[in-house]
């Protein structure tokens, strides 16, 4: 049995995307029996380089040492073996020894080529195209060509790799069929609702996909959109939309089968875990074509997809979804399937084959 140490920069205490997907591989890796550690930093050379940036570091560090008591974040239904550490920037030194170093993020990766261990045990985790974090593009490319072992969630980003001139491994996202499934027939979900992600980040469009819902309702008055979120409520929100705040995985399995038709309106995701998590559910998916959501979605076969800013498009979309019930039928069931090659149990294993090698 080996340790594997995942290297995460300290984020809010919110859920995300990325961090799910460590936290799921932790889980299942302690289930067989290995040492997992996640260790969290505040502190980054390459993004804290301002004295407002540092002072925010040490407002992190601060947070996760006293608020919240060393317990880790809480959305995450965590094995209690997976062990967490927060410490104020990586070193050799600051983290525990293991059979496995796993950077998780643009701004951990450079500390993970720093370790005095083999290359064999230094891996890059890349789940996204990280802007968001070091608005650099030198920067990010240049990370991509440390000599780590890097393993990416989507095709696109193992097009960024290899244009890099470096190699890499793709393992896809999984999900789990226990977790995200069918209870509610597609024939019987309502066709009048639709359900959206809420997120304040800039790069998920948010404006887009309200102003199409709304478009869309002046051809369909009965319209109604469910949208889910870890932020709280924006405001004025109008009476046709219901809002989550943080449902738990029983409300949002509702929320998937309720509605028949989910939109998607990101500019740019590493993969879009909200997409498959609908075709799991049957809903018929009207999204735009950022190169994440087309890991899944093939307009036309599976949904329909629309220019990414496009709000005409992608209202008309909706309507289509709406008025054609045999089109909305049809892309259901294929989405259903086509998700079914997505297996959370099958990227697991891939995943260790590379990190265990």
């Amino acid at each position: 049995m080996k340790h594997i140490l995942f290297l995460f920069p300290i984020v809010k205490n919110l859920p995300t995307g990325g961090l799910k997907v460590v936290y799921d591989y932790a889980n299942r890796l302690t289930e067989d029996g290995h040492q997992v550690t996640i260790a969290y930093a505040a502190y980054f050379a390459s993004t804290n380089r301002t004295i407002r940036q540092k002072l925010k570091a040490v407002a992190k560090y601060i947070y996760v040492k006293w608020k919240l008591r060393h317990s880790g974040y809480t959305w995450h239904d965590k094995k209690q073996q997976v062990v967490e550490k927060f410490v104020w920037e990586f070193s050799y030194s600051s983290v525990p020894k293991a059979d496995a170093y796993v950077a998780t993020a643009v701004c951990t990766a450079p500390y993970v080529n720093q370790f005095p261990v083999e290359e064999t045990k230094k891996f890059y985790f890349i789940q996204g195209y990280e802007s968001f974090i070091v608005p650099n593009d030198d920067f990010i490319k240049w990370t991509y060509r440390l000599p780590l072992r890097k393993i990416v969630i989507s095709r696109w980003l193992s097009h960024l790799i290899t244009d890099e001139g470096e190699n890499c491994v793709v393992v896809p996202n999984g999900f789990e069929s226990s977790v995200y499934k069918l209870t509610i027939p597609i024939e019987k979900k309502n066709k009048y609702l639709a359900s959206m992600l809420y997120h304040i980040n800039e790069s998920k469009d948010i404006g887009v996909g309200m102003k199409a819902v709304a478009l869309a309702r002046k051809r369909i008055p009965q319209l109604r959109l469910l949208m889910f979120g870890a932020y709280p409520q924006p405001e004025n929100l109008p009476a046709w939309i219901t809002y989550y705040k943080e449902p738990s995985l029983n409300q949002h399995l509702e929320i998937n089968n309720q509605a028949a038709v989910y939109i998607g309106c990101s500019k740019i995701e590493g993969w879009g875990l909200t997409v498959g998590e609908a075709m799991m559910c049957g809903q018929a998916v009207a999204c735009t074509d950022n190169d994440g959501y087309k890991e899944m979605a093939v307009n036309g076969v599976n949904a329909l997809i629309s220019p990414i800013g496009d709000v005409e498009a992608l209202a008309e979309n909706i309507v289509k979804l709406i008025n054609n019930d045999r089109l909305r039928y049809d892309l259901a069931k294929k989405g259903m399937e086509t998700i079914k090659a997505f297996d959370f149990e099958k990227s697991y294993r891939k995943f260790c084959e590379v990190i265990m090698n």
